[in-house]
């Protein structure tokens, strides 16, 4: 019967010795025996005698050079030897650091299954947790290499796996595990309980932005006037300390989660990110996305990534899938700069409408919308204490005449009484999350400007403020963050005064508790969460003077995430691949022959690209050009390791053989249009040739 053949690359630890790669012969083996085990149930059939290894790794050994030997002694050599080269590639060694990271699925069921790696249950429910999980530490840490489930246990499900990251850049456990406790609420296929969370065996707790002070003083000036005829001493004493604490945390780069259904029938392999049907859809997918919005935002757009394939229905009534895609933007893109949600949307849309730009997937145009957006981020508004004490003495002199006599005084750029004796008040925040199911979620709840969204934020203010009241007195206010699609999904801050702030669990309770008595929205009672603490430092201002209370301007209290910027550095690669036959549509970007190549040559080398350099981002094919086809795209680097075009040519070079899918001519790349060749092409040419000579030599003098 038709079968499907699967090939498949098994890698092993780039550290590992020589002497320890496995023979092909025991590679072969181990599968074939696994597949005969009548003791082990697989999730798929293969058929036994057809395992076979087809390709094995090159050896690595000391290179041996082109060599002939020749003796001049008493010791008669009848022959010169003739060492033949062996050029041998070896690898760059990567040093890896692996992190085990621990957690519970509270409310799922532990089978004994689940014990064993080889039966169905293990590994569908790993591959899920890879499949889901991958996606979110990859965008984070650029370190990040993959993820591996290792080991279920019970109590409802403990889920064991290992992370896997270059040891250049390994973030802490707080890291890690700060990143699964951001996305708990956002993962729908199995349960996440954030207090359990461990990494490394030590629980990790995700701890509120860490708080920097810096002493700043404030511009003194200083005006006295005095008009005398006699000489006169006059001592001011003024002195001004500002004292400002900034709290700063790291922010994500503005991504739009944008939704459209294509026009292909969703199949359940759509759920699993390493099945065939998933990356063919995705490189499509992707291609179109990367074109369109690479075409009307240039450098402010870095990428386009798919979260998830569901099933949908289309407008014919037939069984669609909706891509749900991120459309990330650069983190240094300036808040102004950063398109409106409609304008997203709005590119998508017109792309798809038009009849002058042919696809290589359909997309319903009704189906696109932008359900999620980034936070936008504002100029900090600094935390501010400022302490006022006149000690500083100034000695004016003026001489027996009409002199008039400048010095500073101290201005404050505004206006609040100080109080001698102010009370300091510590706050701390929580952030609550909960579902409203059966509740519809419109776009113009993602304006935090727009009517709904002012509508519903009073709502919830006003009826959730009194039941946290009346639970604790050291509650402060309430302030609605932002409203997200799923029905509709509120986050809010609840700020308390934090010298009898209550723990997470309780304000959960209250709400539970409260759910049911609510009609003004619904609230799933499962879905309550309560996340980061953020202190809140309240501007004091102590005076210890004898003089007139000094006026200061009030300074707002407010917490403002400031992204880290990540620099990056482009290089134009160019390579021809001979042989293969340029067409007029290869120079239309929205045709499907240049969208089908871009894609074929993007997820081809991005691979080989980030094997070899940690600092590597992505690949963006750009355009193709006659002479057979020319093919030029940008590779983009962290700026803290830029390799040269060099490195950049040969690791091109290197992986040529192994390129089935398009030809490489290795003797014609150029980067930053500067022709690079191979090194070891010229290495191998020079030994040749340096032997040639002595061989001609040696031979030359036996006549």
């Amino acid at each position: 019967m038709n079968g499907t053949q699967a090939e498949v690359g098994v890698e092993f630890n780039r550290t590992t010795p020589v002497e320890t790669i496995p023979k092909p012969e025991t590679v072969q083996e181990v599968l074939v025996e696994a597949v005969k085990n009548p003791n082990i149930t697989l999730n798929v059939t293969f058929e036994e005698n057809s395992i076979e290894v087809i390709r094995t790794p090159s050896t690595t050994e000391a290179p041996s050079l082109n060599t002939t030997v020749s003796q001049n002694s008493t010791t008669n050599v009848s022959t010169p030897t003739t060492v033949k080269p062996t050029t041998t590639r070896i690898p760059t060694v990567e040093q890896t650091v692996t992190r085990v990271l621990t957690f519970r699925s509270p409310g799922e069921i532990f089978t004994i299954d689940l014990l064993n790696s080889s039966s169905t249950a293990f590994i569908n429910r790993a591959a899920l947790l890879k499949s889901t999980l991958e996606p979110l530490y990859r965008p984070f840490f650029s370190s990040f290499i993959d993820l591996t489930v290792t080991s279920f246990s019970n109590g409802s499900i403990i889920n064991n796996m290992t992370l896997r990251y270059t040891s250049a850049s390994a973030p802490n456990g707080s890291q890690i595990a700060q990143v699964l406790v951001n996305a708990a609420s956002d993962i729908p296929a199995f349960t996440i309980d954030t207090t359990s969370i461990s990494v490394d065996g030590t629980p990790t707790s995700t701890t509120a932005p860490t708080t920097t002070s810096t002493t700043t003083k404030a511009p003194t000036t200083i005006t006295a006037t005095t008009t005398t005829t006699t000489t006169t001493t006059t001592k001011a004493t003024t002195t001004t300390t500002a004292s400002t604490t900034t709290t700063t945390t790291e922010a994500p780069p503005p991504v739009f989660v944008v939704a459209a259904t294509v026009v292909q029938p969703y199949v359940p392999q759509y759920n699993d990110r390493n099945s065939k049907e998933f990356k063919e859809l995705e490189v499509k997918v992707i291609a179109v996305y990367d074109i369109i919005y690479r075409a009307r935002f240039g450098i402010f757009f870095v990428r386009s990534y798919i979260i998830a394939f569901r099933p949908a229905i289309t407008r014919f009534r037939m069984n669609g899938t909706q891509a749900e895609v991120g459309v990330e933007f650069n983190r240094t893109t300036p808040v102004e700069t950063i398109p409106k949600p409609e304008t997203v949307q709005e590119v998508l849309v017109e792309a798809v409408k038009n009849p002058n730009i042919t696809l290589n997937v359909t997309f319903e145009e009704n189906s696109i919308e932008v359900i999620r957006i980034p936070s936008t981020t504002k100029a900090p508004a600094l935390n501010t204490t400022v302490s006022q004490n006149s000690t500083a003495a100034i000695n004016i002199t003026t001489p027996a005449s009409n002199v008039i006599t400048n010095a500073t005084t101290s201005t404050l750029s505004t206006p609040t009484t100080v109080k001698p004796t102010p009370t300091v008040v510590q706050t701390v925040k929580r952030v609550l999350t909960f579902r409203s199911p059966g509740e519809t979620f419109t776009i113009d709840l993602l304006n935090s400007s727009s009517p709904a969204f002012k509508d519903r934020a009073a709502l919830l203010k006003s009826t959730l403020e009194p039941v946290y009241r009346r639970s604790f007195p050291s509650f402060l206010k309430l302030i609605v963050i932002s409203f997200r699609k799923g029905s509709v999904i509120n986050e809010m801050d609840l700020e308390f005064a934090s010298a009898s702030a209550t723990n997470d669990t309780e304000i959960i309770q209250v709400l539970v508790k409260e759910a049911s008595s609510i009609t003004n929205f619904t609230i799933e009672a499962s879905s309550v969460t309560v996340g980061d603490k953020v202190p809140a430092l309240n501007t004091t201002v102590s005076q210890n003077s004898t003089t007139t209370p000094t006026t200061v301007k009030p300074t707002t209290t407010t917490t403002t995430r400031i992204p880290t910027v990540e620099q990056t550095v482009t290089r134009v690669l160019t390579f021809r691949s001979p042989g293969e036959t340029f067409t007029i549509d290869l120079l239309n970007p929205f045709s499907t022959a240049f969208i089908n190549r871009a894609a074929l040559l993007k997820s081809t080398l991005e691979p080989f690209y980030r094997q070899s350099f940690s600092s590597f981002r992505d690949l963006t094919v750009t355009s193709f050009s006659n002479g057979s086809i020319i093919n030029n795209m940008i590779l983009r680097f962290a700026s803290t390791s830029v390799p040269d075009g060099s490195q950049i040519a040969q690791v091109l070079i290197n992986a040529a053989s192994d390129i089935n899918a398009f030809t490489i001519d290795t003797t014609n790349i150029s980067v930053d249009g500067t022709q690079v060749s191979s090194g070891v092409s010229h290495e191998i040419s020079l030994i040749t040739a340096f032997c040639m000579v002595l061989l001609s030599w040696l031979l030359s003098s036996q006549h």
